[in-house]
């Protein structure tokens, strides 16, 4: 009997589910919401990272004004998080006004 590590076959397993795009999509979320509280601005406490598709990350914000404010450090959130999964899983942030 050949005994098999959870860290060999979990990849193998999330492939067959046909999950990996959706965790994926998690993950870079989670990140995401990481990397705005880092950032540590008041206005940016509120926005809300919601998809990934197609590398378009979609961040909910309640104003124009949030939205215009994360767009300043769009550059370093898509960085980051290409870094931190060391692959380009984010090509472009759109931001939803959510009330």
């Amino acid at each position: 009997m050949t005994i098999f590590s959870i860290k060999d076959l979990l990849p193998v397993s999330i492939n067959r589910a046909g999950i990996k795009n959706q965790l994926e999509a998690s993950q870079v979320c989670l990140t995401c919401e990481k990397l705005i509280k880092e950032l540590n601005q008041k206005a940016l406490q509120r926005a809300v990272p919601i998809s990934l598709k197609n590398k378009t990350l979609t961040i909910s914000v309640p104003s124009s004004s949030h939205a215009q404010e994360l767009l300043m450090h769009q550059h370093i959130i898509k960085q980051k998080i290409n870094q931190h999964f060391k692959e380009t899983l984010v090509d472009r942030i759109s931001y939803k006004i959510q009330f």
